[in-house]
């Protein structure tokens, strides 16, 4: 996971391909049609309930952890001593009271706390039970499977899925890392090599014998006072028979080409059109 929110928190590229099919299929809403349906009312509610935001953030923790879900928060007829209500128990809609909104939270602060197997289930079991990090302040840790809307990451064998995911499933970031790598240590690397594609020269006949006679400190006060003054008015003083200065250009042919590879490879293994 801390490479998951390394990729989510740090590089846009990753974060992109993560999102970008979730925010295309909630960017138009939703329009509800059917017989004896209040289609503007569900529609308001959706809205005032900010449902498709909670897809959107979801989707793309599933995709880019591997899980996600989205917990109901509401007021219903479950309830603890203090009044609270039970979120470990079921939740049953003709009691529901208010809907107050929505918890998204990735597969590593909402694990699979129980499941029963289930034939008709595509891996084949079902959770019954949901462990929530105790820092998001819900009434209980432990949550009804009820109460949670599941999103699997991507599709795996159900083996791979419990061995390896718990239930959950591989992050979208598993086909494409490496080329994600790559292709962001190529920009990096193509910045360097701009940077120093054209490197001042100093000629100077007094080079070698300020280093040969122990007054290096000297030289490099010199080369200093040149590169200070180039700052500041971009001038530079020099001594007019025994110093010159010139730019050496640095090639950088074939990078280009190197980047372009690079970039058709992230294309292929993020599924995304290039233009995207």
């Amino acid at each position: 996971s801390v490479d998951q929110d390394a990729l989510m928190n740090t590089n846009a590229i990753a974060r992109r391909i993560a999102s970008l099919q979730p925010e295309d299929c909630t960017r138009m809403g939703v329009i509800f049609t059917g017989d004896d349906l209040d289609a503007q009312a569900l529609e308001t509610a959706c809205d005032e309930l900010n449902v498709l935001g909670a897809l959107r953030d979801a989707k793309p923790y599933a995709r880019a952890y591997g899980g996600a879900v989205i917990i109901a928060l509401t007021e219903d007829a479950a309830r603890l001593p203090d009044g609270r209500v039970d979120m470990s128990a079921p939740l049953i809609p003709s009691t529901i009271e208010a809907v107050h909104g929505w918890l998204v939270l990735d597969r590593w602060d909402c694990s699979v706390l129980q499941w029963i197997y289930d034939p008709t289930s595509p891996i084949g079991i079902v959770p019954t039970r949901y462990n929530v990090a105790a820092m998001y302040g819900l009434p209980t840790t432990t949550v009804h499977a009820s109460r949670v809307m599941p999103m699997l990451g991507m599709t795996a064998p159900p083996r791979v899925r419990m061995q390896s995911y718990s239930y959950w499933g591989p992050s979208v970031f598993a086909n494409c890392y490496e080329d994600l790598r790559n292709y962001q240590i190529g920009g990096e690397f193509v910045a360097r090599i701009l940077q120093q594609s054209s490197v001042g020269v100093l000629n100077s006949q007094h080079v070698a014998n300020a280093i040969s006679s122990g007054n290096g400190d000297a030289l490099v006060q010199r080369l200093e006072a040149c590169q200070e003054s180039m700052s500041a008015l971009n001038m530079l003083a020099l001594d007019k028979d025994t110093a010159s200065f010139s730019f050496a250009a640095r090639a950088v042919g074939g990078v280009g080409d190197a980047m372009m590879q690079a970039k058709q490879r992230l294309v292929a293994s993020s599924g995304n059109p290039t233009s995207l």
